[in-house]
């Protein structure tokens, strides 16, 4: 029996195109909807990081619909994800500022933020592709003593800096993606 219903539809097209449903968080792009921490949010950009090592990263930036933003960064090698947002580079620490535009080396630095010892991470330049944007950038990374909490100093080609904190996060902790229309 099985057989003759195998033979029946050997061959029939199915009239319904397959679409996924199940969308992960590499699977992001422009105008898709997630939820985090309880809100729904739109991905209103999303840019493609290739760092000076030949690596290419994402980052999506998610709005909520009123007045929040935040950064959701994607690292292909090692598939971990961090949630970022924006902060005064004055609050986090004072010092960077001048260090950065000095080109100190900052390997060697650790600085304290709410609580939290920061040490050195990493440094790297990238070439960034938004879909509004094209730039290039240097960004060095902190992170705290538990490897959860993050401190991104970003410059920019014209030396604008800036300053992000960040967590890492799980998978699961990113649900419901859609695309939107």
């Amino acid at each position: 029996m099985i057989k003759r219903l195998m033979r029946l539809f050997k061959g029939k097209k199915s009239e319904i195109e397959d679409t996924k449903i199940d969308f992960e968080i590499e699977d992001l792009k422009k105008g898709y909807f997630l939820d985090y921490d309880l809100t729904t949010w739109q991905i209103i950009d999303f840019s493609t990081y290739t760092w000076d090592n030949g690596v290419t990263d994402f980052e999506s930036t998610l709005f909520d619909g009123g007045n929040k933003k935040l950064f959701l960064t994607y690292e292909t090698i090692n598939k971990a994800s961090s949630m970022y947002w924006e902060v005064s580079i004055d609050k986090i620490w004072g010092e960077a500022r001048q260090k950065i535009r000095a080109d100190q080396d900052l390997s060697q630095e650790t600085f304290t933020f709410e609580g939290k010892d920061y040490h050195f991470a990493g440094e790297g330049s990238a070439l960034v592709k938004s879909t509004k944007e094209k730039y290039t950038m240097v960004n060095w990374l902190f992170e705290s003593s538990d490897h959860k909490h993050l401190v991104s100093f970003n410059r920019y080609d014209d030396r604008f800096i800036d300053a992000y904190i960040g967590i890492r996060i799980t998978e699961h902790q990113i649900s419901n993606i859609t695309p939107g229309k």
